[in-house]
This record gives structure tokens, sequence and C-alpha cells, in this order.
């Protein structure tokens, strides 16, 4: 069996593989250095640390699903926040809690 040259749908195989490493290069330089801010902020929804951590998992889960709609150059910090608080909601505010 020979695997030169290279079939169409190796080319395509590997065009696929070379896009999908390259973006996920892109998503752990771009995204993951927030990571510690995204639990900060899980930490005041949820005041427990386990599931501030899960908040995190799935609001990264959501973010690499969607990070081709990321405008590249804009504020991913912000739009990894606008992501946790859409999947989880907007947190409490402190009058609604009674403390203002």
């Amino acid at each position: 069996m020979c695997f030169w040259p290279p079939s169409p749908s190796n080319q395509i195989t590997n065009a696929v593989m070379n896009h999908h490493l390259m973006r996920r290069d892109e998503f752990e330089r771009v995204a993951m250095p927030h990571t510690e801010s995204l639990l900060r902020a899980a930490l005041r929804i949820t005041r427990e640390r386990a599931g501030a951590e899960d908040i995190v998992q799935e609001t990264l889960m959501r973010a690499w699903n969607a990070f081709d709609q990321f405008e590249r150059g804009t504020n991913c910090k912000g739009w990894l926040n606008l992501n946790l608080y859409t999947t989880q909601g907007q947190p409490t505010s402190r009058c609604s809690r009674g403390n203002g």
C-alpha cells in the first residue's frame, strides 16, 4: 500500500487536523489565561468551590464550541464572562439580597 502521493481524502483530513490544532493553540493562548478570573466570578455566583469549578468547566467547553464566533482582537475576558453569566444567570445583586 502506497501513501504517496497523498490522496485527496488524506489531504482534507490533514487540513482539518491542522485547523483543529491551530484553533486549539489559539484558544489556549487567548482564553485559558482567564481561567482564574472566571473561577472568581463563578465563586461569587455559587459561593462554593466545586460548583464554581463546574461552571468554569462548562463555560470553557461552551466557549471552545463557539470559538469560531469569537472576534479575534476583541476582549476575550469579557466574551468569556458573558458566556459564564449567560449560562448561569446573573449573580444576585446586593439590593435584592436585602443588604443594600
